[in-house]
């Protein structure tokens, strides 16, 4: 499992250079009213992502208890499925076609790989238990068929504490790409 982290951090970085250089190539020129709508868009994608990242976090009780509650009842990899989001955002900022389209999808690609081995991990943990939430919850896309509210959640502060140092990176990384632009 920390070999992935470790292959995460990588491929983030990689990522990140990658962005940054299509980020400084030809951008598209979109007329008047489209693009402060499509910046509206782009701010409301990145907050969500924020407040999502962190309200998915209060869930999770690293490797104790199956998540299967709350957000985790919509979906299997919230905190992922908010972050291919904000990726989606931060591109649109961009005003670049080769960044709308690789920055997300690379994005998507190393979640695809880090969920496949995560996943892994909790079949090998939890084993029925997790196959039969596999099988009732989607992946990365919403479902609200099988919505499960639990007010009585024990919160996991740890988690909490790193995924709130994590939080404002999407906005920050929103106001460095309004400057640049």
């Amino acid at each position: 499992m920390f070999q992935i982290a470790n292959h995460r951090i990588f491929y983030s970085k990689l990522l990140i250079l990658f962005s940054a250089g299509l980020f400084f190539g030809t951008n598209y020129e979109i007329p008047g009213f489209i693009q402060p709508g499509i910046d509206i868009v782009a701010l409301f994608m990145v907050w969500f992502t924020s407040i999502g990242r962190l309200y998915s976090t209060f869930f999770i009780q690293k490797n104790e208890v199956l998540a299967t509650t709350n957000i985790y009842s919509l979906v299997r990899n919230p905190l992922y499925m908010f972050s291919i989001m904000g990726a989606l955002g931060l591109s649109l900022l961009t005003k670049n076609i080769a960044v709308i389209i690789f920055c997300p999808a690379l994005y998507a690609w190393m979640v695809y790989l880090t969920v496949q081995n995560e996943e892994s991990y909790l079949l090998n943990r939890y084993g029925e238990k997790f196959v039969q939430y596999k099988s009732m919850v989607p992946r990365l896309i919403p479902s609200f068929k099988n919505y499960n509210f639990n007010n009585e959640s024990a919160y996991n502060v740890d988690c909490i504490n790193l995924e709130f140092t994590h939080w404002f990176w999407w906005p920050i990384a929103y106001l460095i790409i309004i400057a640049i632009r």
